[in-house]
């Protein structure tokens, strides 16, 4: 009897040392996200007038009716066809945003207004919510969430995981989602600079054939997300801008969606024929990585010519992005 209760005292104080643990790790994500979800060199302005585009549509939900409130510029109103950029003047527009009937609406969905920055604002007595704090909000409230659901499978059909598989669970967890809050804190004039990273992820994936202990694969597969996360994000922005000058955000999206269904066909048709050809697994991974770090390394040499050749049209795409202060 006494030493099972010396177990039980044991399991008791075991399960209150994870417990701990876990807490102090959500603590630290928490704080993670805090410091991504800011800008560097930008305060959180709460109190103050708010102009991203969300906070601009609950002024407008306030006001009775679904489109933000802001003006659109005579300019682009009395043109002949205002949706053309070629015959439209730079920087009058905005960007993410579609126009119809002189009024500007976006088109990525009202739920973030709907479940918070609205009801943030009534509650509150008019005062805004700034993006950066909704966004920590919504990114740790759904980390806390999914770490629930984790440890609630955990305890019902793996009940005897060790504690430091839990913790690395909801360490990969937290990077994963993580990562996607962290690209907010590359400018979309400095996302080019992250292709370096498009790089070593690619020579990264190569080395997962090396890897054969679980303690050495799970932080490497949280490192390998979280360089798939700050690359991914700032270059689907960067493509939606400059998509946006060149041909207007409709076509611009439209030829995005086909390029990646494409690659996606193609990427899935060649490891069917790698396979059927019998290539390995290790070697499909190989020949992945190297045509990752490859096509990487071949577009910012693409952009290093550009650069050169077409300096000045860079500097004004580039112009537009450091003064695109309404886009979030």
């Amino acid at each position: 009897m006494k030493s099972e209760a010396g177990r039980g005292r044991s399991k008791r104080a075991g399960n209150w040392g994870e417990r701990a643990w876990l807490a102090g790790v959500c603590a630290l994500i928490g704080w993670f996200y805090g410091w991504t979800a800011r800008p560097e060199g930008v305060s959180w302005n709460f109190g103050q007038r708010q102009t991203d585009y969300y906070n601009l549509l609950v002024d407008g939900f306030l006001d009775g009716h679904l489109y933000m409130k802001v003006e659109v510029p005579e300019a682009l109103l009395t043109l002949a066809d205002p949706y053309n950029p070629a015959t439209r003047p730079p920087g009058i527009a905005l960007h993410d945003a579609s126009m119809y009937r002189g009024r500007y609406y976006i088109y990525f969905g009202a739920g973030p207004v709907v479940t918070l920055l609205l009801p943030f604002r009534v509650l509150a007595g008019g005062v805004a919510l700034p993006l950066p704090a909704a966004v920590l909000v919504f990114t740790y409230a759904g980390f806390l969430v999914s770490a629930g659901i984790l440890l609630g499978m955990r305890r019902r059909y793996f009940p005897e995981a060790g504690s430091g598989m839990v913790m690395m669970w909801v360490v990969a967890l937290g990077t994963a989602l993580g990562a996607v809050v962290a690209s907010m804190r590359v400018r979309l004039e400095h996302a080019i600079g992250v292709l370096p990273l498009g790089i070593a992820m690619g020579l990264l994936v190569v080395l997962m054939n090396f890897i054969s202990n679980v303690w050495v694969a799970a932080p490497f597969l949280i490192l390998l997300g979280a360089l798939g996360g700050f690359l991914v994000v700032p270059m689907n922005a960067l493509l939606q801008h400059r998509g946006h000058n060149l041909m207007g955000a409709g076509r611009s999206i439209a030829v995005q969606n086909f390029n990646e269904q494409a690659c996606i066909l193609l990427l899935g048709g060649l490891y069917s024929l790698s396979t059927s050809m019998g290539v390995s697994a290790f070697g499909a991974i190989s020949v992945f990585g190297l045509l990752v770090a490859g096509c990487m390394a071949l577009i910012r040499r693409w952009h290093q010519r550009n650069c050169q050749e077409h300096g000045p049209e860079v500097q004004r795409l580039l112009e537009i992005a450091r003064n695109d202060h309404l886009h979030g």
